[in-house]
């Protein structure tokens, strides 16, 4: 693929945006083209670096000349009438028409900038507790005041700090909707980052051509239950009649006869692993209850009838239990997760969305999530970091 050429439009704040300063990318390497002076985000122009180097020529030499375009770019251009001004005046025009594509969205990369807001959204168990900490020690790694956070719920949170050389605080809100919403979000331009337990689908990727990934570490999916439980172990084929509906009481797997509270995450994308294993082709019954898979543990937490998935690094005092049968047994410990004697383990993934305009600071966020500061979160958090 051809190069593509950008510009800072940064005006009266950055030296680099001047017709000398436009620069070649290419869009296949993925990442966020910024300015090397500056920081922030390049708009994308149609004029070529010899273009506009051209351009910028005739303005300190006061001789015409024709710029060199992108090929796809054509531009009429009529003789300058007026001398030094005419020429001049034909000088700015060119600038003007090579950059007439990024005047369309201009606006929109000043608002995203000087709003300071980065917006993360995701699987519920990534963007809670752990979106915070990697907010909180990004704001305290980069020369940040007090940090606070905000919540809204359980889901929803906003931490903020302001850092060193700026007036207003720089925000980053967290949304855990689950990974399937937060691809919806990021391609409706509704956030910015999407922490997603799997990789995206290909359905999902029609509507984010620009899109860039990268893991950053994992998670185990688990069943678990109650700390007070019935039960420690179950086999593949006891799991398969609970998830089926056909094994409604706990009696029928050697419990008491209490009914079975069977409870799912609501992003079935999430634990696509285990409910392979579990479920094959079918469908669980109606009555199961399906919730964000950050709730989960407080739902177990108050119902000893309970049986749920969930994630390993969100159980709290909830209880995982052993798989034994066909699956061979399967212990979901921390450490069989990191060597991956435990099967269920979903990469954690980021996602950014490159063709979209982006906050200033989202490059160094997204930097600062594949640092060792940020692995050793991931492993404080009960997730199992890159290695």
């Amino acid at each position: 693929m051809a190069s593509l050429y950008a510009l800072c439009t940064n005006v009266g704040k950055c030296a680099k945006t001047g017709p000398a300063d436009v620069v070649a990318f290419d869009p296949t390497i993925g990442g966020v083209v910024v300015c090397s002076a500056c920081g922030r985000r390049l708009t994308q122009v149609s004029m070529s670096p010899e273009g506009a180097a051209a351009v910028a020529e005739a303005m300190q030499t006061q001789e015409p000349v024709q710029p060199v375009l992108a090929p796809a770019v054509e531009v009429v251009h009529r003789p300058a009438p007026f001398g030094l001004n005419g020429r001049l005046v034909l000088a700015a025009s060119l600038l003007l028409s090579a950059s007439i594509g990024a005047l369309a969205f201009f606006n929109h990369v000043i608002a995203a900038d000087s709003a300071g807001t980065i917006r993360v959204c995701g699987a519920s168990t990534a963007t809670s507790n752990l979106a915070d900490d990697f907010a909180r020690t990004f704001f305290q790694t980069h020369g940040g005041g007090p940090v606070e956070t905000t919540a809204v719920d359980q889901s929803q949170a906003t931490v903020s700090a302001v850092l060193a050389g700026d007036a207003a605080p720089t925000k980053i809100q967290i949304s855990g909707r689950g990974t399937s919403r937060g691809f919806a979000a990021l391609a409706a331009g509704q956030c910015d980052l999407v922490l997603a337990l799997r990789p995206i689908s290909d359905d999902e990727r029609v509507a984010l051509p620009g899109l860039h990934g990268h893991t950053i570490g994992r998670d185990g999916i688990v069943v678990a239950v109650n700390s007070a439980g019935y039960v420690d172990r179950l086999t593949d084929e006891q799991l398969r009649g609970i998830y089926s509906g056909a094994i409604t009481s706990w009696a029928q797997v050697g419990g008491p006869d209490r009914k079975i509270d069977l409870i799912l995450p609501d992003d079935p994308t999430e634990y696509g692993g285990l409910r392979d294993a579990l479920l094959s082709d079918q469908e669980p019954p109606g009555s199961a209850q399906q919730l964000p898979m950050v709730s989960i543990a407080a739902a177990l937490s108050g119902d000893r009838d309970a049986i749920a998935i969930d994630s390993y690094a969100a159980l709290g005092s909830a209880r995982p239990l052993r798989i034994a049968g066909r699956l061979s047994d399967l212990v979901p410990s921390l450490q069989n997760i990191q060597t991956g004697a435990y099967p269920f383990a979903p990469r954690l993934y980021v996602y950014t969305a490159h063709e979209k305009v982006a906050p200033r600071l989202l490059p160094t966020f997204v930097a600062y999530l594949h640092s060792a500061a940020a692995g050793s979160i991931l492993s404080s958090d009960g997730l199992v970091a890159n290695r």
